[in-house]
C-alpha cells in the first residue's frame, strides 16, 4: 500500500530546486568576502538563513 500526500517531483522541478540552491551556496561563498563593518560579513548563517527556509 502505497499513499502519498504529495506527487513526485518531475525533472524541471528537480532541475529548479537544485539550481536555486546552488545559487544560495555560491551566493553566500561570494558573500562572505565582504564586509559589512569591522567584525561582520553579508555570508553568515544569521543572514542567509531565510533563504534557504525559502527554498
Amino acid at each position: 500500500m502505497k499513499s502519498s500526500l504529495y506527487a513526485p517531483m518531475s525533472v524541471l522541478q528537480t532541475l529548479v530546486a537544485i539550481l536555486a540552491m546552488a545559487v544560495v551556496v555560491v551566493g553566500s561563498n561570494i558573500l562572505v568576502q565582504y564586509p559589512i563593518n569591522q567584525w561582520l560579513t553579508w555570508g553568515p548563517s544569521r543572514i542567509r538563513s531565510p533563504f534557504w527556509w525559502l527554498i
